[in-house]
């Protein structure tokens, strides 16, 4: 009864927050709040609903653990609770309507654009090759790849090489996008487009890159479009990718077992493509961020005795510097309070934003975040408009199409992480084109006071 109460008080709320975005913000589909109410719809309002209403706790019982009738409802409540103050901290700091300018390009834009593709393309060819050269027959392909034969807190820990050569295909992702919209959806733009996206499938497990990709380039097409942007059109693009990344779920490896890389594991058995595989996907870990904050709300700190108190994210000083030049980095935060898998299964699985929030300090957590988030994004969309030059409008977008990522994964150090390949090249881009102006290049920090646009 306590659960269903609180699920009911969750789809009020969230109706209400959703009215609000609506009726307070023009396009709203250039506003992170928009996508994190859509993002909220999904992991916090129907999710739970559906699972709770058929009784499918696969990923409760994945984490080893049994919440309670109070551990649901609280989780329900804080994530309610990051709603409200994420909306109304956003609407009150963000512009009504953010301004993004795609086009016209000058040409030293353009020849810039292309003196960093040409440039970037070259260790981005290598590691990609790298991959596609990796022998997936074999059960160390983790040694391989990253020089490692072992995981620890789910890190990849780079010894034998750093993931800035490693991991550098994940260029191709934002190259992909830039091209295209300097290009303007011509068919060589969106031929490379199609090569990225069959990369990306190939390799499998990194389908952020696919999601992020698609989502870019559907917001760059409906800011660019003379056509008015019909949620039609753009289903079409989104539903079969939503379609795909929830197949990869269930087989990661689809197309290395199809070309013969790789043997066929048991999702691409008929047992395995059955109806009950796609319920499994239903009651995956891709939607599951609701049973992942639960676990969270239920271990911290009854179990844990402590919060974290925000340090985790002290990672974020640490994370960047390679492991080949400090052979005694910490995996994961320097000052750890705690091990969520010490206390049941948490291997896997991303803690949510308002996870993140209540580990490091319970209900004050989850608005302390909800707060900051919701100012820091509002402030961004003021930047962007004060810019009005395409570096910061494609920043933005970028930014939209990581959101997703963020509020699953729950902290700064993941836009860290796939930001720094999305963004990389951007920032490249805007110096090059100082140079070819025989302007002086600005630090990220003066960058912040420049608002001179180059196309």
């Amino acid at each position: 009864m306590m659960i269903s109460a609180a699920l009911i008080v969750a789809i009020i709320v969230a109706l209400l927050c959703s009215w609000a975005a609506y009726h307070k913000l023009k396009r709203p589909y250039l506003h992170i709040l928009t996508w994190y109410l859509a993002f909220h719809w999904l992991v916090f309002v129907i999710r739970p609903v559906v699972t709770y209403s058929f009784g499918w706790h696969g990923q409760i019982d994945y984490m080893l653990f049994s919440p309670s009738a109070d551990d649901v409802s609280w989780t329900s409540i804080a994530s309610t609770l990051f709603l409200v103050i994420f909306t109304a901290s956003y609407i009150s700091f963000a512009p009504k309507s953010i301004q993004i300018k795609l086009h016209p390009l000058t040409s030293k834009a353009m020849q810039a654009f292309y003196i960093v593709f040409v440039l970037l393309m070259p260790l981005t060819l290598y590691s990609t090759v790298r991959m596609f050269s990796v022998d997936y027959t074999q059960e160390n392909t983790t040694a391989q790849i990253f020089g490692v034969d072992d995981t620890m807190e789910d890190a990849l820990l780079h010894t034998g090489q750093t993931a800035y050569i490693t991991m550098a295909y994940n260029f191709l992702v934002p190259l992909a996008i830039l091209l295209i919209i300097v290009r303007r959806f011509d068919w060589i733009s969106l031929a490379f487009v199609a090569l990225v996206a069959g990369t990306r499938l190939f390799l499998g497990w990194e389908r952020w890159g696919l999601i992020v990709l698609v989502f870019a380039i559907c917001i760059s097409y409906a800011t660019t479009s003379t056509t008015k942007l019909r949620l039609g059109r753009i289903l079409v693009v989104l539903l079969p990718v939503v379609a795909t990344f929830a197949f990869l779920s269930e087989n990661r490896d689809f197309l290395k077992e199809a070309v013969g890389m790789q043997p066929a594991s048991y999702a691409s058995t008929p047992e395995g493509r059955s109806l009950e595989g796609i319920a499994r996907w239903v009651d995956g870990p891709d939607l599951a961020g609701f049973d992942f904050a639960t676990y969270i709300v239920a271990k911290v700190p009854k179990e844990t005795r402590t919060y974290s108190y925000f340090l985790q994210h002290l990672e974020l000083f640490t994370r960047p510097i390679p492991r080949v030049l400090w052979s005694g980095k910490p995996v994961g935060p320097p000052v750890p309070f705690f091990n969520l898998s010490d206390y049941g299964n948490f291997r896997g699985r991303s803690p949510t934003i308002v996870g993140d929030g209540w580990m490091s300090a319970g209900f004050f957590g989850v608005a302390v975040n909800a707060t900051v988030y919701g100012l820091l994004f509002g402030w961004l969309g003021r930047l962007v408009n004060a810019k009005n030059n395409i570096y910061w409008s494609i920043f933005h977008v970028f930014l939209l199409a990581l959101a997703f990522q963020f509020f699953r994964d729950g902290d700064i150090l993941s836009l860290l992480r796939f930001g720094l390949w999305m963004f990389v090249p951007i920032v490249f881009w805007r110096w090059t084109a100082l140079l070819l102006t025989h302007q002086r290049p600005r630090l990220p920090s003066k960058m912040m006071t420049s608002g001179r646009a180059l196309s």
